[in-house]
Parts: C-alpha cells; structure tokens; sequence
C-alpha cells in the first residue's frame, strides 16, 4: 500500500513512483509523471506550510518527514505520512527518493486519545483534590496544579521527588504499612497521612490509594487526597469540649 517515488531535487519533475499511488491519490503514474501539481493540489491549506518546510529541508540535503490531511481526486479525506531522502553525489542534491503512507486510521485514533488526555487532564487540574501518580520506588510521576498548591507547590517543584519527602517524619512509620498493603493486596487502601506544605505547616489528607498493574505487575500507584485538615482540627476541639 505504500507509495515509493524518486524525483528531481527541486522536486519539479518525478522519475518514478509506485501504482500504489492510484488507490491513495485517485491518479495513475503516467497522470503525475506529466503534471507534477496533482499530488501537490490535494494537501489541506492548513497543512501546505508544513510540507513546504519538508521540501525545504530535502533541497538542503536533510532527511524529513512530514503528516498532512489531504483529498483524493474523489473528494475523501486521507491522512497521509510522506518522508523523503535526498540522495547527494559531491554533496549536492541530485534526487529526492521517498515513501507515501496512509496513516488516516492511525491518525484518527492518535487525535482521539490526545482529545480524551486532554480532556482528563482537564479534568485532574481543575479538581480541587490532591491528585497523583507515584512510580515503583515512591517518586511522584504525576501531581495536579491544585493538589500541589495546596501545599505550596508548583507540580513540577513535586515531580521527580519521593512521597516521603512531603511527609511529616511521625507518619513515615504510617506511609510504610499502607505502601506495604498495597503491594500485597493490589487493593484500594485508604489512609490518612499529614503532609507538610512549603513552609512547614501540616496539612492532613485522606488518601485513597491504589496500585498501577501492568502485565501484571505493579508499577506504581495512584492516589486521590482529600484535605481534611479542617475537619480533623474541628474533631479534637471537640475531643477537648468533652473532656
């Protein structure tokens, strides 16, 4: 299904291309060996700057390859990937030689999941809870905008570092049990931990945690906290009322 070609170094004339270009283009070689602006014709307006610096880039001698939506000769949209080699003799171009896939399929499938991350990315930066993902060894791979304010932080200022460097010393002991069980169980744990936000003041939240399995194994964990750092404060005035 794939489209090879050879043209000229300024690609103003084609030596060669596949028959394959029927089925994806609608036109047969012979068409585009006698009007070299077929292919051209069919790109998106959008995406004609693009594949302009791909030519650029051919005529400077530099491999490239570019991702552009075009229009067959019957009207129906195609997603296509086109790569090109510049072949030099003295190190000068003197062809273009190439290949031409269609990846409409792939295409669609990659915009759909890069609108459903999105989407969800939304979704964690605007939710008010801490939420995060933590790698194998404890080290946050993930942390939302308000989870990280909420401490003080900005999520990059978390990411990279380990869980235990947020947590106040007298919980670690806590940490440890609950990290333990998740790792045993490969179930939901819910435990309630005291992080200590930038300038050292504790702010207790109520972790729902569970275990990341891939193939099987586990690779991490992701949690959701939630702030109850006032409700526990409300609890112990109320301990102290009643004693």
């Amino acid at each position: 299904q794939a489209v090879l070609y050879s043209t000229s170094a300024d690609g103003s004339e084609y030596y060669f291309i596949t028959d394959a270009v029927r089925q994806l283009f609608g036109f047969t070689p012979e068409e585009i060996y006698k009007n070299k602006f077929l292919i051209l014709r069919t790109i998106a307006k959008e995406h004609f700057e693009a594949f302009k610096n791909f030519i650029e880039k051919l005529r400077s001698g530099e491999a490239s390859i570019v991702e552009y939506k075009m229009k067959d000769r019957f009207g129906k949209e195609h997603w296509v990937k086109h790569s090109g080699v510049p072949i030099l003799r003295s190190g000068k171009v003197i062809r273009i030689v190439g290949i031409i896939l269609d990846i409409t399929e792939e295409k669609i499938t990659r915009l759909k999941l890069e609108n459903s991350e999105e989407k969800f990315r939304m979704l964690i930066d605007t939710a008010d809870d801490l939420i995060f993902m933590l790698n194998g060894f404890g080290y946050f791979n993930m942390v939302n905008k308000n989870g990280a304010n909420a401490l003080g932080y900005k999520p990059e200022e978390m990411i990279g570092k380990h869980f235990l460097d947020f947590i106040d010393k007298e919980d670690e002991p806590k940490i440890a049990e609950a990290f333990s069980k998740i790792l045993t169980t490969q179930e939901k744990i819910i435990f309630e931990v005291a992080f200590l936000d930038r300038f050292d003041k504790s702010v207790t939240f109520e972790i729902h945690s569970k275990p990341m399995v891939v193939d099987g194994e586990i690779s991490g964990m992701i949690g959701i906290g939630r702030n109850i750092t006032s409700r526990k404060h409300d609890e112990q005035k109320i301990r102290e009322l009643n004693a």
